[in-house]
């Protein structure tokens, strides 16, 4: 586990350094992002996910009045209700990548392929900068900022346990097991060439039955003992929790319809119920972030991928850590109550039908490696939408529009990245600039997908 001073929204924190400074902002290479001053007043936050309750905790910890609506009933109960919940920074890769393409074209008919991706309306605008962007040079400078990224989130994880939050945090470890020996070698590679240098162990297929009674089908594993996982499901629920003890308030069931603008700056939100006036909006709404922000002219490249997530009941031989069966894209995670195996991703826009041939055949793959898993009752099968940017790094941070701020594209990495992303925000608003972990902030900025055009914006009608 990757250590560091990353306390959520700590007043005392600055991430500037590392980035150089201009005479009119922060200078990031050929790009100059201004930091406008600090702010205070009220905060309005779009989304109950991981993101929206871990930024809406950071953010009421830097003095604001933070207010948070989501159209369901409780926190959590998107995307983030269920997922592998891996902390996993030596796991850390963008979706973009010659690999990921020709697999998805591979599987465009498969209905049982790990990976597909479907030529739909939703993705005509995302596909080609999708493609753009899986050139080896950017792939290689993404998964690095990536990797980062996931490990300063990691923790930010590690530091809300040592305040006492419950998040259900384990520190176990991570497993991924091979069927071949060439996409081993290629796996060890890659911790080699990590910024951070992972600890790691080679594993054997002897190791391997030593370590996991029961394995079977596997030629060698690597075995990373830095990394760790929680239930995704209970840490929103118990970082919202905090959130409201420390004065957050939530509105829940109400529905944002759009934007309250006014003399080109954002002032708020209108919900069915009316008006909720903010002096700053954060946009954390998973893929629905594209369809709030647009009025304002920001268009940003999100595509929804589908992951699939089935729970058996546990038993007395269940693994102790999360094992990802690398040739099938899944991860079998054990928790107190429930043995998750979740993969797959489709990205097919807003389509949320679970595909009984993908389930079956999931089951089929987790009970190959793991015999002992056959015959278990299924708890729960559910599929969500994740959020990915075109380009493989999320959006997050102050947008063209003032009072306007997004937090999405995180893909299947919007749990570990939380914490970061909240500090990123709260640092913002706070008047702070740079990133944790030395990343550049043009990365990961929204402004990066309008090249440099200052869109305008369209009050919306009432």
């Amino acid at each position: 586990m990757v250590r560091a001073e990353v306390l959520l929204g700590h007043p005392h924190r600055d991430f500037s350094a590392g980035v150089r400074r201009g005479v009119n902002g922060v200078r990031c290479g050929r790009h100059a992002l201004t930091w406008r001053r600090s702010m205070t007043g009220r905060v309005l936050i779009v989304g109950a996910g991981a993101i929206g309750v871990t930024t809406a905790l950071s953010v009421r910890r830097m003095g604001f009045d933070v207010t948070v609506v989501d159209s369901e009933e409780v926190a959590g109960a998107g995307c983030s209700h269920a997922n592998a919940g891996l902390l996993a920074p030596s796991h850390a890769f963008p979706l973009t990548g010659m690999a990921n393409v020709r697999l998805g074209l591979q599987n465009m008919l498969n209905p049982t392929g790990p990976f597909r991706l479907a030529p739909r309306r939703q993705n005509a605008g995302w596909i080609p900068r999708f493609l753009a962007a899986s050139t080896p040079g950017r792939v290689r400078k993404a998964t690095r900022t990536l990797r980062l990224l996931c490990a300063a989130g990691a923790a930010g994880h590690a530091a809300l346990v040592d305040e006492g939050v419950p998040t259900s945090w384990v520190n176990s470890g991570m497993l991924d097991v091979f069927t071949d020996s060439e996409n081993l070698a290629l796996a060890q590679q890659s911790l080699r060439a990590h910024p951070l240098q992972p600890e790691y162990d080679a594993l054997t297929q002897e190791q391997l039955s030593s370590r996991v009674p029961g394995l079977t089908g596997f030629s060698g594993g690597i075995f990373t003992p830095g990394d760790s996982y929680c239930d995704g499901g209970a840490y929103v629920a118990a970082i919202a929790a905090q959130a409201a003890r420390e004065g957050v308030e939530f509105q829940f069931g109400t529905r944002v319809n759009r934007l309250a603008l006014k003399a080109e700056a954002v002032r708020g939100v209108d919900t069915a119920a009316g008006r909720v006036a903010a002096d700053h909006v954060i946009v954390a709404a998973g893929s629905a972030t594209k369809h709030l922000v647009r009025p304002t002219g920001l268009n940003l490249p999100l595509t929804s991928a589908k992951g699939y997530v089935i729970d058996l009941a546990t038993g007395p031989d269940d693994p102790t850590m999360p094992i990802g069966l690398k040739s099938q894209m899944m991860v079998v995670t054990p928790y107190s109550s429930k043995v998750r195996l979740a993969g797959v991703l489709e990205l097919v826009g807003e389509d949320k039908h679970i595909d009984e041939k993908r389930t079956k055949a999931m089951i089929g793959s987790a009970v190959d490696a793991l015999p002992q898993l056959a015959g278990r009752e299924v708890l729960q099968v559910w599929s969500g939408m994740r959020p990915c940017s075109a380009d493989g790094l999320p959006m997050i941070g102050r947008t063209h529009a003032d009072g306007l701020s997004v937090a999405t594209g995180h893909g299947q990495h919007g749990l570990i990245l939380a914490p970061v992303t909240a500090q990123i925000i709260a640092a913002q608003l706070a008047g702070r600039p740079g990133t944790p972990a030395d990343v550049n902030p043009w990365q990961l900025s929204p402004a990066r997908f309008t090249s440099g055009r200052r869109p305008i914006i369209r009050a919306a009608a009432g």
